[in-house]
């Protein structure tokens, strides 16, 4: 059987824990100008960033609609992630 290219097929080994997201996580809210790490939750996929950015240091430059504009470097590059709330750590 041909494998599946999927946009997580490689890194699903890595998002296999399942579960319901925290109330504490849903109701979490972040300040413009805060530092945050993005962790990609395997608790749901809505508003997931590419896994090239989990772990990845970043502040919140705005927001969009429930979701946070997070600015991450990678490089020389600034690129800014439209990232859920429960995707997100307080540093």
């Amino acid at each position: 059987m041909k494998r599946s290219h999927g946009s997580y097929s490689k890194q699903s080994r890595n998002l296999k824990s399942k579960g319901r997201p925290r109330i504490t996580k849903l109701m979490s809210e972040y300040a413009i100008g805060e530092t945050v790490r993005i962790d990609a939750s395997p608790m749901t996929k809505d508003g997931r960033p590419h896994l090239r950015f989990n772990k990845t240091l970043g502040k919140i430059v705005g927001r969009s609609g429930k979701a946070y504009k997070v600015v991450v470097t990678q490089g020389n590059a600034e690129k800014i992630l439209v990232v859920g709330d429960v995707h997100l750590e307080r540093i």
